[in-house]
């Protein structure tokens, strides 16, 4: 983990402020990560935006569900994909192999509330290169991030 704080704050227009601190040290192998994040709660999107853009790293897209993502890793051929696993309407499984078809380079990381061995492992027969949990500090989900951008297959277990 590399530290670091997380607030939500009332924002000066009514709303809520996320906003992340982190040591302001370059990612560990120095180079920039073209990132996409697929979520569907926004404040989470945000939230990690800037953590990610506060260590040196590019978000080239966000999206909110699954499709998205698809077409969005289409059109930008980001280096790794942060996608949730779970959707209203959709599951983030499903998608592992159609942004992989669309950006192959892309390594993509699953991102779930809820983590079990089974689940991992079928994420990871479909083509992801790791599996994250939500309770994670931010530093943990950039490392992971991170590891699998260099090509290590990555599980931050519970």
């Amino acid at each position: 983990a590399c530290g670091g704080t997380f607030e939500l704050k009332p924002g000066a227009t009514g709303g809520m402020v996320a906003q992340i601190v982190l040591p302001a040290t370059r990612n560990r192998s120095g180079s920039v990560m073209r990132l996409l994040l697929c979520d569907d709660h926004r404040l989470l999107l945000d939230a990690l935006s800037m953590a990610l853009r506060d260590r040196g790293h590019t978000v080239v897209a966000t999206a909110l569900d699954p499709d998205e993502a698809v077409e969005a890793a289409r059109r930008h051929q980001p280096d790794a994909c942060l996608l949730d696993v779970n959707f209203r309407h959709a599951n983030g499984l499903n998608a592992i192999g159609r942004i992989l078809e669309v950006s192959p380079d892309t390594k993509v990381v699953m991102l779930s509330g809820s983590i079990s061995r089974s689940l991992m492992a079928e994420a990871i027969a479909k083509g992801a290169q790791g599996f994250v949990g939500k309770e994670k500090p931010v530093g943990a989900i950039i490392e992971a991030l991170e590891m699998a951008h260099h090509g290590h297959l990555t599980a931050a277990l519970p």
